[in-house]
């Protein structure tokens, strides 16, 4: 039976990937983590001194975990003051 919430043109609401996007910002404070539902892709915006123009994206939330950690790794080998990197995940401080 066809559900009529996902008619053409209708995006799936997905409280799943909008869960799982509310767990990374748990997870990582220092950045702010969305769901698309109509590009269907994980976005992460950093809270930190990051390059111009940083926004990450993934199809998963894995994908976009390991993506974080690696942005972070590169924002941390910089020359930047302390007040500005990101702030660690949760449970490795």
């Amino acid at each position: 039976m066809t559900d009529p919430r996902t008619g053409p043109g209708r995006v799936v609401y997905d409280p799943g990937k909008r869960a799982a996007a509310a767990r990374l910002s748990l997870d990582y404070p220092g950045w702010l983590i969305m769901w698309g539902p109509h590009s269907r892709l994980y976005f992460a915006y950093p809270a930190f001194d990051a390059p111009p123009g940083t926004i990450l994206t993934a199809p998963s939330s894995g994908g976009l975990r390991a993506r974080m950690r690696q942005a972070e790794l590169t924002a941390t080998a910089g020359p930047q003051h302390a007040a500005t990197r990101p702030i660690p995940p949760r449970g490795t401080r």
